[in-house]
């Protein structure tokens, strides 16, 4: 009795499908694709330095000992201003053995060990690279400004808001120009978010005079991006 009393519902469901289906496969129906984009600019809250000591030496050990005792001052003295142990980390280390490129022969070990940090704070940037350098850093390879997670989620959220409007917008005007009404959306699909920092690249001079005044450091903005394709029935 119970299979008898399923049997006209499972009709009745697969009779709306089939209507559906029709009405999206009705030949007056006109598919419109378009990439919907937003591209959002900020000033950056977050700033990431990348710098370290390079030296070299006929003598393995004593070109680390010297790299290692430097460095070790240029990070007690970025903490001395203010910079937590938690937004300082090593992003580089290498030794390898210098030869003359003209004759090949050996000259010594080169030592390289750079280090990042990160601050919230942008007026802080110069201050950390004098110091820095006075410490005893001879390299600054760059600097990135960016964003933090909170404030790069609100942008991402906003960005998309504008990339649906935008495909909204694009897929009227297409639909209008063609003497169409778009009547509904048939798909959406994210097909990229990304967040474009602003980066600085510095320099590895062979010597860093030590600073006498603070380098003045002025961020550029950084840009979230978001693209999506949307396609709506036109009639």
């Amino acid at each position: 009795m119970k299979k008898l009393m399923v049997l006209p519902v499972l009709l009745g469901i697969c009779l709306i499908v089939l209507q559906a289906q029709a009405k999206f496969d009705d030949p007056s129906n006109t598919t419109v694709i378009v990439i919907g984009e937003a591209k959002i600019s900020a000033k950056p809250n977050l700033a990431t330095i990348c710098l370290g000591v390079e030296t070299e030496s006929d003598n393995v050990t004593q070109a680390l000992n010297e790299n290692s005792e430097k460095l070790a001052k240029v990070i007690s003295a970025i903490k001395g201003i203010g910079i937590s142990e938690d937004n300082i980390t090593t992003t580089y280390f290498r030794v390898y053995p210098v030869r003359d490129y003209r004759t090949n022969e050996f000259k010594g070990y080169r030592i390289v060990n750079e280090i990042k940090i990160r601050t919230k704070d942008l007026n802080k940037i110069g201050e950390i690279i004098g110091v820095a350098i006075s410490s005893g850093a001879n390299r600054v390879e760059w600097i990135e400004f960016g964003l933090s997670k909170d404030r790069f989620e609100e942008l991402r959220i906003k960005a998309i808001k504008d990339a649906c409007e935008d495909a909204k917008a694009k897929a009227n005007t297409i639909a209008e120009s063609l003497n169409l009404t778009i009547t509904r959306i048939l798909s959406i699909k994210e097909q990229s978010v990304y967040l474009q920092p602003y980066r600085v690249y510095g320099f590895v001079p062979s010597a860093i005079p030590t600073p006498t005044v603070t380098p003045p450091i002025k961020p550029g903005e950084v840009n979230v991006n978001f693209k999506i394709v949307a396609t709506f029935i036109a009639r």
